[in-house]
């Protein structure tokens, strides 16, 4: 008998962006269905990435996943995520940083964005 492990949907985004030739990724909601649950951030090395969501995608983060939804290396000088949701993210400051540029985004209860109250 043969044991068939089934890919989840962030490891089938690792390997789709691993193996991505060019930098244009375009998700369509019928290989990746939303939410597509973050246990671990997914790896962004190319120098550059323009990453649209055909439909609104929702990337959740996993019951037990407190960081980031993505790392993006210090190599990367220019990131576009467009038609995306974030959802309960504590820490988003990846998506912050110079040369990430965010395109028809929402955060929802990720708690990074909002303001540390002042004493």
């Amino acid at each position: 008998s043969t044991l068939t492990i089934q890919k989840t949907q962030e490891e089938r985004l690792q390997d789709t962006l691993n193996k991505l030739r060019g930098n244009i990724l375009i998700l369509d909601d019928s290989l990746f269905k939303s939410p597509v649950l973050i246990s671990k951030p997914i790896q962004i090395t190319r120098d550059s990435l323009y990453l649209k969501a055909e439909s609104n995608i929702v990337f959740k983060s996993d019951s037990g996943y407190s960081g980031q939804p993505f790392f993006i290396a210090p190599a990367n000088k220019s990131s576009l995520f467009e038609n995306f949701t974030f959802e309960n993210f504590k820490e988003v400051n990846a998506l912050q940083k110079k040369g990430v540029l965010l395109k028809d985004v929402k955060f929802l209860k990720t708690d990074s964005l909002t303001p540390a109250a002042r004493p």
